[in-house]
């Protein structure tokens, strides 16, 4: 056989030789030494283009894994010539020996540290083809190696090279670095504080533009808060809200009662606002089962959370936005990205404040995102003589009679979100003056002032004036159960297990069932035993209750109602004990109501001394928890949260809410402000034919008109309305009927004529 084969007979060998290796062992040698010759040849000229030694190339990566004793030297022999040779290649060659480059290494013939470097520096290379192949060979490459378990020298080795490729300062190199890291993180394989610490050297990189793809990174990687929801049918969303309600269900839901009465109970339209209602309690009872699952609540697995050095990373990124030699938007993002980390680690920046103050006017290009960033850069820890300043400027310049509505509006509500935060920056006096808007015209900034004042309602009512406290709010100071504000340095430390009082409440609601139980069946041993000589007239009885004295019937009140409930006793029962008490002295010591009171007070003294016993130890000192009790305190939070919600869209009512407001499942320093949330709210007029749409959406399954009751599907059979006029009636039963219609007919038209139509013309 010749040495030179052309493509169609090289790739016909090629699947021969795949197919019985020892046989065409003579014709893969033959090949190999051409290839060999073609390559020698090719290193004297290689800018010149040769479509034999491609197909060649690739013949032999296609074949390698047949004979791999004589392709030991293979890779290596390509990767030489394309590290001395890359930048004079045509792209089609160099492309090509790339590829067969990634096929050795996908057949393990190369190891995954060996062609890094090389593939780095093929990034300095402009072709476009060339880096989406290398840059999805290595994702899929990292992917693959750690898909069954994590390999950690492999990926210790790989972030290593990753850093110095950052920290080195050719701009393409560092930037793909990034971009590789990034999307590791993405896919969940490289989701450790190491790839995010090596990700936040790009911070220390001088290139702009690496310091916008960090930022990018550290912006967007947060807990999305937008429910991801396709689905709009009715009937997706009953299946959606049956399989929410089952027990079994991951994520607590209503109840089969509530389901009916918002898909079956009211008016069409009542029905649709009711099902709307539902759909957004249960997207908020999902978005914080997401939250838990994600541990965000705690941290969890958020970019900001995983950093070393959080102080360090924020002072680093705040001496770089001082300086002012980035743009307005990089300077914004570095912004965002210090407010979110001094937020979540409450750290302590104090410059970062007076910084913040020079760019809160009402004229300032983007300044709801700027008032966003002092909001989440705002926490308990911030001492307020450093925040107050902040807070005048902001009440100066946003919030004044001669400011126009919008800028109101978003004063009150940067006001709020910087009260929630830290409440002790405020005076009573500002405040007052602050809730004073409630009673203005604008209706957006009337709802600004009152959410104002219900924050002050739950964190210090004494504060607001009296008329703004609230007869609830009222009642609660006066009874001392108000909220008050606590200095600033004091923080509550949890002593327990969040969340393990709702199993505590669960055992005492059984352990009661359980005493009253026993309690019965004690009393009822005892009522059993001396009842059976128990038989006399209503008169002896009568007698006998006449006869009580007076310091056993103010015994058997202090008893009280509750006693009597708990040993299960009625009336007929406690006056037949009574008319045993004419029979002997024992009977009357043994079978006497003040006797089985006195059993029971026992009873219960000893119940109350192994509850004051076991009072003194909480739930889990007494047990060890379970993975069962976790997954019930996790499902409790979830109804509390649910009952909340259900409360506030008005599905529930207050009376039947067991807790007015939701648990408090994560803290408020870590919880995003979104810059529209402090923007005005304003209605835009639309047209009349959006306006015609909107209406003629809303009526879709409904019909108007005097008929529209006959042209809906009715679900059971014909009205008496509609059997009467279809009944068949006699000749004379007709014509009777008919005479009527007519008479009728004619006193109507009398009736007109009668009508007075004004004054004739004489």
């Amino acid at each position: 056989m010749a040495a030179r084969l052309g493509g169609a007979d090289l790739a016909a060998l090629q699947n021969k030789a795949k197919r019985d290796p020892e046989g065409y062992l003579d014709e893969f040698e033959l090949q190999r030494r051409h290839f060999l010759a073609e390559l020698s040849l090719f290193k004297l000229h290689p800018q010149k283009n040769s479509e034999e030694f491609v197909e060649l190339v690739m013949f032999m990566a296609q074949v390698a894994a047949s004979y791999p004793k004589q392709t030991t030297n293979l890779p290596q022999q390509l990767m030489e010539l394309l590290e001395t040779n890359a930048a004079v290649l045509s792209p089609t060659l160099r492309k090509t020996l790339a590829q067969a480059l990634i096929m050795l290494r996908n057949r393990k013939q190369v190891g995954p540290t060996q062609l890094l470097p090389l593939f780095f520096r093929l990034f300095r290379c402009r072709d476009k083809e060339l880096h989406q192949l290398i840059f999805r060979h290595i994702i899929a490459d990292i992917a693959k190696c750690n898909k069954r378990k994590q390999d950690e020298a492999l990926n210790k080795a790989l972030l290593g090279f990753l850093r110095e490729n950052i920290e080195n300062e050719e701009e393409f190199v560092s930037k793909k670095s990034l971009a590789i890291i990034a999307e590791m993180y993405r896919r969940n394989i490289w989701r450790n504080s190491n790839a995010v610490n090596v990700l936040a050297c790009g911070a220390k990189h001088p290139s702009s533009s690496i310091l916008n793809a960090c930022l990018n990174f550290f912006l967007g990687n947060e807990v999305d808060d937008e429910p991801d929801d396709s689905s709009d049918e009715e009937e997706e969303e009953k299946d959606m809200l049956l399989r929410a309600s089952n027990s079994a269900a991951g994520v607590a839901g209503p109840s089969k009662r509530e389901i009916y009465a918002a898909y079956k109970k009211g008016t069409f339209s009542t029905k649709k606002k009711k099902q709307a209602k539902l759909k957004r309690v249960m997207m908020t009872v999902k978005k914080q089962a997401r939250r838990e699952a994600q541990g965000e609540g705690q941290g969890g697995i958020a970019a900001l959370h995983l950093l070393h050095d959080p102080q360090g990373f924020a002072d680093q990124l705040f001496a770089r936005l001082s300086k002012g030699a980035e743009t307005f938007e990089a300077r914004l993002k570095m912004l965002q990205v210090i407010s979110r980390t001094i937020g979540v680690h409450k750290l302590i920046l104090l410059q970062f404040y007076p910084f913040v103050q020079k760019y809160m006017m009402p004229q300032q290009r983007e300044v709801t995102l700027i008032l966003a960033s002092l909001a989440q850069a705002t926490h308990d820890m911030v001492p307020p003589d450093v925040l107050e300043p902040v807070l005048r400027q902001l009440v100066n310049n946003f919030i004044h009679d001669r400011a126009r509505p919008e800028v109101v509006q978003v004063g009150l509500k940067s006001v709020r979100e910087l009260c929630a935060r830290q409440p002790l920056i405020i005076s009573d006096i500002l405040l007052q003056d602050l809730a004073s808007y409630k009673t203005d015209k604008i209706k957006g900034v009337r709802m600004a002032a009152r959410s104002l004042i219900s924050l002050f309602r739950s964190v210090a009512p004494q504060m607001l004036h009296k008329k703004d406290r609230g007869r609830a709010v009222q009642e609660s100071l006066l009874s001392k159960g108000a909220p008050k504000l606590q200095p600033y340095g004091a923080g509550e430390v949890l002593n327990r297990i969040p969340g393990v009082e709702l199993l505590e409440s669960d055992d005492h609601a059984s352990q009661s069932e359980g005493d009253d139980l026993e309690v019965e069946e004690r009393s009822d041993s005892d009522l059993s035993s001396g009842s059976a000589d128990a038989e006399y007239s209503l008169e002896e009885s009568s007698d006998h209750d006449s006869g009580v004295s007076e310091e056993e019937a103010e015994e058997s009140q202090a008893a009280g109602a509750q006693v009597e409930s708990q040993e299960g006793l009625s009336k007929s029962e406690v006056e037949k004990e009574g008319m045993s008490a004419n029979g002997t002295e024992a009977e009357d010591e043994h079978n006497s109501l003040r006797s089985l009171k006195r059993k029971v007070a026992e009873i219960r003294s000893e119940k109350s001394c192994d509850n004051a016993s076991k009072g003194l130890l909480s739930t889990e000192m007494l047990r060890t928890l379970t993975p069962e009790d976790f997954s019930l305190m996790k499902r409790r939070k979830q109804e509390k949260l649910l009952e909340a919600q259900m409360v506030t869209h008005g599905l529930k009512s207050m009376a039947k809410s067991s807790d007015g407001k939701g648990p408090k499942l994560h803290s408020l320093h870590e919880k995003r402000v979104a810059p529209g949330d402090l923007g005005p709210t304003i209605r835009v007029r639309q047209e009349k034919s959006m306006r015609l749409a909107k209406v003629y959406e809303g009526r879709e399954g409904r019909e108007f008109g005097a008929s529209a009751k006959f042209k809906h599907k009715k679900e059971g059979g014909r009205s008496n309305k509609e059997k009467e006029k279809a009944k068949a009636l006699p000749a004379a039963a007709r014509l009777k009927k008919a005479k009527a219609r007519i008479r009728d007919k004619g006193k109507g038209r009398l009736a007109r004529k009668k009508q007075f139509t004004g004054k004739k013309k004489h």
